[in-house]
């Protein structure tokens, strides 16, 4: 009995090491010690911004792009997860983006400082499932950017 609890709980320990593993596969990370992450509420969406903190930094800043670019293609496919900071338990609003996420546009623009994802929507449900996952993205990583649309 102590064997089958024991490889129980190797299966479990397994399963989630191969969970996190997968978890946002397709975006590169990012060295949180040199980027700066913004989350604009605006009247159509909000939008992701992503800068070098050195603005030098090239292999930063096409690093950033490739990000960004692979996000917006997750969001696209109608996946969210990658985007929940590790350790983090995703946020409501996930269910929200996948259930409407043909009513939003999801688009990467390169800004003055860095690259950005934009998630815009004339639909005003999906507007606050995008308000609502930008907020939850403002409070978990500390950003200090303002939770209220412009």
């Amino acid at each position: 009995m102590r064997c089958i609890s024991l490889a129980c709980a190797l299966l479990l320990i397994l399963a989630a090491s191969c969970a996190a593993q997968s978890r946002g596969k397709g975006v590169p990370p990012l060295d949180e010690s040199k980027i700066v992450r913004h989350y604009w509420l605006v009247k159509n969406g909000g939008i992701i911004e992503i800068s070098p903190k050195d603005a030098a930094d090239t292999a930063t800043m096409d690093l950033i792009q490739k990000h960004c670019e692979a996000l917006s293609a997750e969001f696209n496919a109608g996946s969210f997860e990658s985007s929940v900071p590790a350790g983090s338990t995703p946020p409501p609003s996930i269910a929200q983006l996948k259930k409407l996420k043909n009513q939003i546009t999801f688009a990467v623009a390169q800004t003055d400082t860095g690259w950005s994802v934009r998630m815009l929507t004339i639909d005003p449900t999906a507007r606050q499932a995008v308000l609502d996952f930008l907020r939850f993205q403002i409070t978990e990583r500390k950003t200090g950017d303002p939770t209220t649309d412009e």
